[in-house]
Order: C-alpha cells, then sequence, then structure tokens
C-alpha cells in the first residue's frame, strides 16, 4: 500500500504505471500499480465533466487513434471516483515488478515470481559473495497498450548474465557469447516489436487527462443542460447583450425564464372580466379566476425570458448557421457555450480586481500612479487582470496509453490506442479524478490586439478584418476565425487552421512565460503551478496546484504588491535563453526557457516559442513578436 494525496496520485501513481520508491531499509524499488482503493466523488457536476472527455476521445480518433474501448454512442460512459484517503487501509495498491534480479559484480540473475516475500535487492550475492543483488527494471510496451515485465523461465535463468553498460543498456548475455535475442519479444496483441524500456519511463505511460472549472452551484450545471436556449444565453452574456445582475437572475429563476414566451406582455387590452362571465355565467367569483390566470400569465417583470436571447445569438452568428448547418451550429454553441461558463465561474469568484490591486500598490508607494501598470498591460497586450482564491478545479485522468501521448506522432510504429482504466460495478468506465480548491490569476489578452499582430505577420489582410472599433465586431471575427475546438491536449491539433495554430501558440507562450516569473516572485516552485488556457475568450489561468498555495496566498500575494515587478521581470527574462543561439535557430523553446514539466502542462509542451513573443529573426514565422509591436 501507498498513501499518496489525491492529486499526486492521478498524476504519478495510477493503475498500470510502474513507480520508482523507497523500501523502508531505504533501498530503491520499482513497483508497478495494480489498483486503487476509491470512493464516488461528490461535489461535482458530473455531465458537465464527461462532454469535455467526450470531445477529447473524438479529437484523439480524428487524429488517428484506436478508441475502441470507449463507445461513445452510449449515454453515459464514466463514473468518476477519487481515492478514499483512508489511511488505515491505505488507497494504492502495489506491488514488486519486475522481478528479475542481478549482482553488480558477476552479473548472476535470479528470477522471482509474484508473492515472493525474499526479495533479494540489497543483500550479497550468494554467488560471488562481492557484488549488492538490484532490481533489473525492465519492462517492455507496445503502442496498443500491451505491457509487462521483463521475465525469463526460471530454468533458463541461470544461462543469463547482466552487465549494464552505456551501449548495451538493454542487452542480457548468454553465457554461449550470444547478446540480446532474448529481450526481442513480439506483442501478443498486434504482433509488433515491443519496446524495452527503463520501468519507471514515462514513455511507458501516457495518462490523458482533463481540468475544468467545477461548477461548483447546481444552478450553474442545471442551466447548461438545459440545453440549446441556455447555451445562447451565455454567449448573449459574452456579447455583452445582457448584464451579470440580469443573467444571475435568471440562473437563479430558471423556471420562471424558461417559461416565457417572447409574445407576453400586459394584460390591459383585454376585457378578461367579460371574457370569464361570457364563458362561465353572471354568478362566479370573478376575482378568483382572474388571479389564478395572472399566476401563470404574468407581465414582465424582473426575470427575463431566455427565448430572446436566443434570437439575438442566431442573429449575431447567421452566417454560421449556414455554413455549420442546424446540427453543426446547435454543437458549435454548445461547446462554445461550455468555455464561456468556466470563464464566467472564475470571473464571478474575483478575489481581487486589478483596480484593487493597483490602489494597494499606490497606497504603499510601490508605484507612484496607475500608469506604470496600464502601460505594461499595453505591451503585453493583457486587457484585464483578477485575482481569485476560491476557484475550484476538477482534474480527471480517463485513459492512458503507451510509447507516447499523440496519435498523430510521426514515429508511431502503429495504431495508437487509448485504454481504460477499468469497468465499475455499474459497468462504466473508472475516471480517477481530484477536487483542488486553489488561488489563481486570470489574464485576458486583448482580442484586438491579437488581431492586429495577426495583420502585422500576414496571416491576414486588412481586407479581413473587422470593425476594430466595435467589441461585438472583434468577438464575433475572433470567434468564427479561431477555432477553439481544434485546441485538444495536443495542442492544435489542425496545423493548417494557421490562424487558430498562431493564436494558441502564443497564448500558450505567453501561460509559460507568466508561470516561469510566478513562480520565482510568488515563492512556489514552477512545477507547482499550471495553467488554463480558454482561447475563446483568449484568457489564461495560472493557478496554484497545491493547496498549500492558497494557505500562503503566494499568488494573491503577488498580484497585490508585486505585480509591476512581475510584469517588468516578464518582459526582461523571457526574451532570452541561455542555450541562444542555438535555441533561437530552432524551434526557441527548451528546457531552460518555455518548456515546463508534463503536470504544469496541460498540452505536452505543444506550441510553443519565443518567437511568438519576441521578434528573434527576420527569417522565422512569425516575424513579428506580440510583445515587440509598435
Amino acid at each position: 500500500m501507498i498513501e499518496r494525496g489525491k492529486l499526486q496520485a492521478i498524476y504519478n501513481y495510477l493503475p498500470g504505471m510502474w513507480v520508482s520508491l523507497r523500501r523502508d531499509d531505504g533501498q530503491p524499488i520499482v513497483v508497478r500499480i495494480s489498483a486503487w482503493n476509491y470512493r464516488p466523488m461528490l461535489g461535482i457536476y458530473a455531465n458537465f465533466i464527461e462532454s469535455e472527455i467526450r470531445h477529447r476521445i473524438q479529437v484523439f480518433a480524428e487524429r488517428g487513434g484506436d478508441i475502441s474501448s470507449f463507445p461513445l454512442n452510449r449515454k453515459k460512459l464514466f463514473s468518476f471516483e477519487e481515492i478514499t484517503g483512508n489511511k488505515e487501509i491505505g488507497d494504492i495498491i502495489c506491488e514488486t515488478s519486475p522481478l528479475l534480479f542481478y549482482c553488480d559484480n558477476c552479473g548472476r540473475i535470479e528470477q522471482h515470481r509474484t508473492g515472493d516475500k525474499n526479495i533479494p535487492v540489497g543483500k550479497k550475492c550468494p554467488v560471488c559473495k562481492k557484488g549488492t543483488m538490484k532490481q533489473l527494471q525492465f519492462t517492455y510496451s507496445c503502442h496498443c497498450g500491451f505491457s509487462r515485465e521483463i521475465f525469463i523461465n526460471p530454468n533458463e535463468v541461470g544461462n543469463f548474465f547482466y552487465f549494464p553498460s552505456d551501449k548495451r543498456q538493454y542487452t542480457l548475455s548468454h553465457k554461449d557469447g550470444t547478446k540480446g535475442k532474448e529481450l526481442n519479444l513480439k506483442c501478443p496483441n498486434c504482433n509488433t516489436l515491443l519496446r524495452v524500456d527503463n520501468a519507471s519511463s514515462k514513455r511507458n505511460f501516457k495518462h490523458q487527462s482533463v481540468t475544468v472549472i467545477n461548477l461548483v452551484s447546481d444552478d450553474a450545471g442545471k442551466f447548461f443542460d438545459r440545453g440549446e436556449i441556455a447555451h445562447k444565453t451565455v454567449i448573449c452574456r459574452w456579447f455583452g447583450k445582457l448584464s451579470y445582475s440580469e443573467y444571475d437572475k435568471i440562473i437563479e429563476n430558471q423556471d420562471e425564464a424558461f417559461r416565457k414566451k417572447k409574445n407576453q406582455g400586459p394584460l390591459d387590452n383585454f376585457d378578461l372580466v367579460g371574457l370569464v362571465r361570457t364563458l362561465s355565467g353572471e354568478n362566479v367569483n370573478v376575482e378568483w379566476i382572474l388571479n389564478a390566470m395572472c399566476e401563470n400569465y404574468k407581465p414582465q417583470s424582473e426575470i427575463n425570458g431566455v427565448e430572446d436571447y436566443s434570437e439575438i445569438c442566431d442573429g449575431i452568428f447567421r452566417e454560421q448557421i449556414g455554413t455549420f448547418g442546424d446540427d453543426g451550429y446547435r454543437e458549435w454553441i454548445g461547446r462554445l457555450a461550455y468555455k464561456l461558463i468556466q470563464y464566467y465561474t472564475i470571473r464571478d469568484s474575483i478575489h481581487l480586481s486589478l483596480d484593487m490591486c493597483m490602489a494597494d500598490m499606490k497606497r504603499y508607494e510601490v508605484i507612484e500612479d496607475y500608469e506604470e501598470v496600464l502601460s505594461l498591460h499595453k505591451i503585453l497586450g493583457i486587457s484585464d487582470m483578477l485575482v481569485t482564491n476560491n476557484t475550484e478545479l476538477v482534474s480527471c485522468v480517463y485513459g492512458f496509453t503507451r510509447t507516447t501521448d499523440d496519435p498523430a506522432s510521426p514515429n508511431l510504429k502503429g495504431r495508437l490506442k487509448l485504454n481504460s482504466f477499468g469497468i465499475s460495478e455499474e459497468g462504466l468506465h473508472l475516471s480517477y479524478g481530484a477536487k483542488l480548491k486553489t488561488e489563481g490569476i486570470l489574464f485576458d489578452i486583448s482580442l484586438r490586439r491579437i488581431i492586429e499582430w495577426l495583420l502585422e505577420n500576414d496571416y491576414v489582410t486588412e481586407s479581413q478584418l473587422p470593425d476594430l472599433y466595435s467589441d461585438e465586431s472583434v468577438k464575433h471575427w475572433y470567434l468564427t476565425h479561431v477555432k477553439g475546438d481544434n485546441i485538444s491536449s495536443f495542442g492544435n491539433s489542425q496545423p493548417s487552421d494557421l490562424i487558430t495554430d498562431a493564436v494558441f501558440s502564443l497564448l500558450h507562450s505567453m501561460a509559460h512565460a507568466f508561470m516561469v516569473e510566478a513562480g520565482e516572485i510568488s515563492g512556489l516552485d514552477k512545477n507547482s503551478l499550471a495553467e488554463l488556457i480558454i482561447v475563446e475568450t483568449a484568457s489564461i489561468f495560472i493557478y496554484s496546484q497545491s493547496e498549500q498555495g492558497i494557505t500562503l496566498g503566494a499568488l494573491s500575494g503577488m498580484a497585490n504588491l508585486g505585480y509591476v515587478k512581475f510584469l517588468k521581470d516578464v518582459l526582461r527574462d523571457s526574451r532570452n535563453c541561455v542555450f541562444d543561439p542555438i535555441c533561437m535557430e530552432t524551434e526557441t523553446c527548451c528546457s531552460a526557457c518555455q518548456l515546463l514539466p508534463e503536470n504544469s502542462c496541460k498540452y505536452f509542451n505543444h506550441n510553443l516559442g519565443r518567437k511568438y513573443l519576441y521578434t528573434l529573426s527576420d527569417k522565422q514565422q512569425p516575424k513579428v513578436g506580440f510583445w515587440d509591436m509598435n
């Protein structure tokens, strides 16, 4: 049994993984995770999360991946679980694996079996009496998901020896002088030559995960579940067609908002008294009947109906209805609303606004006036910033691959399969998750500035531009040209879409620059920070992956008094790399500047480069960096 935190478990201790540990006696050992003790996740809106997972699985298939393990035609596919947190029974069940051991002096090999308690790790070799027995940490893996530990028949094990070297790392020596034949095995499922690798290598196991803003309010989730009209209402809020207070009243009074019809209005023009008496006779309680009628037929009140917003949304996207068709349009609207409702969940939980942060910095004489911050915002293209300290995120892993994470990888031999973690008692696929209540900083990047940058770099022409002085025109153009649906765990899944590719690469590169600098200033390691990019609103949410972050108030403290330093340092420190000119002449991103560990980057470090932020070379595209624009 292993005890680990919930977030650590879903990224590093999942069933099917081999992981390195230290035993109680201090000896290193590799184990395979076989199962979890789990319980249902509570306090999440499962339908909302499953809709995003389904989208990710579909993208995986579109990139050539095998999703045969996941029947998407089923109405409900996943059961969301978390580790129990019960220290008495433990959460993570594991077993020592591989069970092949060798002497680091004479090379002698021992093969043990599962359940054998006499593991020789750290013991003296019983033959040469000089060397120490070590675990031979080799495993086989295949792109189809098959994996197994290295194993030699006990009757043959005495014929093999292992002498580690850089050139022959994965080679055993036979007593007859031959080398390596016993490791050349083919997959029993697809007949492909198996990869031999270190057991705990990340190449052996690639989890597929999704992180979403948790809709803590049941009302918000229920509203989204009402379908197309609700989705269009959310979009109308983005276009400024209803205020926060109007939207909030609709969310809180959904039955009334959906019951209202367009033609409802005052009753003054109708002789209802005469009508009732004509239909019912003179001797009736007219007042009682009218009161009952008015209860179900009210004049317009402070709660607006949603049907008008549906028509407004259709009017904004009239061209898209013709382009997508009815079904495609509904699906597109639903995906857009899915992203917007997360965006507004963050914004509506605001802790510190930009004005509040600037006021505090001026009060404590960190800045002389607001212009110090606003001028830096203009250079960086930031239209707004806010801090939240009670945002709840849900991270769920829903499947895994072996050898690589991307089914479109050029080095892939065969079709990459997305594998399930198993089936629950209810017949649903297991998805392991964890909730995190944390603090973070939301950066809204100027849509107008992004469009101008696209023009500067010839991604668009002047004739294609919207009216840059109209917010509605800018938002409409951006949403119809920057296709957020193309963004998945693999970055931009359609590189031929040059506009979306450029915009996402820009936002992703900015996010990494922000994370690196935020880690330096806040005192949090950059590896403990993570990103959530909402392409549809050009927003970057940087948050702490540890509950310690919110306890310390590290990010909110940085934004409150150290924000101007953060902005200046981002501009100064993210331009150069210690590996220049090599890094500059290649992809302009490497482990010394832009690349981050996978638990921090949700996009496996795809679509990155300093070239999107700075003008590094006139031979590169884009030629003009976003932060070097005039």
